[in-house]
């Protein structure tokens, strides 16, 4: 008897140890994140500014959606707005790799921040883990600064992250998704594009057929938003306050991102690039923008990788507009789950 209540003593002490050990490994350090937020729009203070607010004034206050369907033309887009920048770039995404188009993309970022422009990069992490020296370097600019959404402790190493994974598994599955790119508060560019080979026609073995929106107007505003109530979210914190001082100098950065650049395998996308030759260029032509007051950017809240619950999700928003519709309902997405109840709903509407 004694022997069985000492193994039993022993149990519920290693199983409370366990239990402890695997939420202690849960708590990161507090974090001291300053919090900030878009800048006011001045009227004409940089070229977007001009470019933007002509074109909105004299489409009455709408919006103007650009399709981009095309790979090269999302590359050459954010590329041309990332030059215009002057006073702002805020850009969130769940996948920014350190490949060709990665790095071009980066080689304009750090072109911009040079120029005065504030950068705000904030990125998932389970994508970003494995690149934090790019992302210290890069956030050790005066000008920018890098924040990663749901980070895990372990910085280093596969096996270790592996254990964080499987001791912190539902809130490590709890991923930000958001896509946005936006230039001077005025450009938005949202979609399904990801930072990457693959989205731009640059993978060797198999590229993703996507689609983006170029957008001007209050539908920029409201992106603004969103990323601000991600940047903002105790969710969101400084690379810095997670990996330490940058262990790649932003000086070997930059001689790299050149580098890549100048080589052969940029050649295409750069000539790509000088065809196009500005955004204003890319503005000009009336036909290609779709005016429209009936345009609205939603999202899950950032509470929801917490997981909390609440009516204001995605689908509390895009339910009673898929519910309204009459004679016909349009659904373009490279994933559809929706599960017994919503097949339920939707044969229903048939």
């Amino acid at each position: 008897m004694t022997l069985l209540i000492t193994v039993s003593i022993a149990l519920a002490s290693l199983a409370f140890a366990s239990f402890l050990a695997v939420y202690t490994y849960g708590v990161l350090p507090p974090v001291h994140a300053v919090q900030s937020r878009a800048f006011a729009l001045p009227k004409a203070q940089t070229a977007l500014d001009r470019e933007a607010a002509k074109l909105v004034e004299s489409a009455g206050g709408r919006n103007g959606l650009i399709l981009l369907s095309n790979n090269l033309d999302a590359f050459v887009a954010r590329a041309l707005t990332a030059q215009a920048a002057s006073r702002s770039l805020d850009l969130i995404y769940y996948i920014w790799k350190a490949d060709l188009t990665g790095s071009l993309m980066l080689h304009e970022v750090i072109e911009a921040a040079d120029r005065g422009a504030r950068v705000r990069l904030l990125l998932d992490d389970i994508n970003a883990h494995g690149n934090d020296d790019i992302w210290l370097a890069l956030g050790s600019h005066r000008n920018i600064e890098v924040r990663l959404f749901n980070p895990g402790r372990a910085r280093q190493g596969t096996f270790r992250r592996g254990i964080e994974v499987l001791l912190r598994h539902f809130s490590l599955t709890r991923r930000m998704h958001n896509k946005a790119w936006i230039a001077d508060g005025r450009l938005a560019i949202i979609g399904g594009r990801n930072i990457g080979d693959g989205y731009f026609d640059a993978a060797e073995t198999s590229n993703f057929y996507d689609l983006d929106l170029m957008m001007l107007g209050p539908a920029v505003q409201g992106t603004e938003e969103i990323f601000d109530a991600f940047w903002n979210s105790g969710s969101a914190l400084p690379i810095r306050a997670l990996a330490g001082e940058p262990r790649r100098r932003l000086k070997k950065l930059r001689s790299r991102l050149s580098a890549m650049a100048k080589g052969e395998e940029a050649s295409p996308f750069l000539a790509n690039l000088r065809r196009n030759v500005s955004v204003s260029a890319m503005l000009a032509d009336p036909g290609e923008i779709h005016w429209t007051a009936d345009a609205e950017v939603i999202s899950d809240p950032p509470e929801k990788a917490m997981g909390r619950k609440g009516d204001h999700w995605l689908m509390g928003c895009l339910g009673p507009v898929i519910a309204s519709a009459r004679h016909s309902l349009e659904i373009t997405s490279p994933y559809f789950v929706p599960a017994e109840s919503g097949t339920e709903s939707l044969v229903a509407m048939a």
